[in-house]
């Protein structure tokens, strides 16, 4: 008997290894997509949607839904609270043609981001940004292109 348990003990071993292989993966993939912008048409439906995917408070006629431009959920004000210029983001050719983006991102235009992603953003560019000043003047809520 106690062999039989300490052999489900190490198979509940390599079933977490793999899950962290797993969530590595995820993480990865997460990081690189974080540097374009969503398709609108792969959006979370706003009619499937009854609270923050954050926080998990409900929303109301006060409390909006809002989406992250990266990863398409939907989130409440204070969790997607963050903007960063479009410019930086790439649009993939799809979203260019398509009638719910008219084209390029405009210099100086921002978009909203969950915290996650933006964290994800910082995490990339940071070292970037700051180098090029960008950094403080999005800190600052200055806009992405210089004065």
């Amino acid at each position: 008997e106690a062999e039989a348990a300490g052999e489900d003990a190490d198979a509940g071993d390599v079933g977490e290894e793999d899950g962290d292989d797993e969530g590595e993966a995820e993480g990865a993939a997460a990081y690189e997509a974080v540097d374009a912008l969503l398709p609108r048409e792969f959006w979370m439906p706003d009619e499937t949607c009854t609270e923050c995917h954050a926080c998990g408070l409900a929303f109301t006629m006060v409390r909006r839904r809002h989406h992250c431009r990266v990863c398409g959920q939907i989130y409440c004000h204070s969790c997607s609270d963050n903007r960063v210029p479009a410019h930086l983001l790439r649009a993939p050719p799809a979203m260019l043609r398509s009638s719910s983006f008219d084209g390029e991102p405009r210099t100086g235009e921002r978009v909203r981001l969950c915290d996650h992603c933006h964290d994800l953003f910082e995490l990339k560019h940071g070292a970037r940004l700051s180098q090029s000043g960008l950094g403080a003047r999005l800190a600052a809520g200055g806009g992405g292109a210089p004065g």
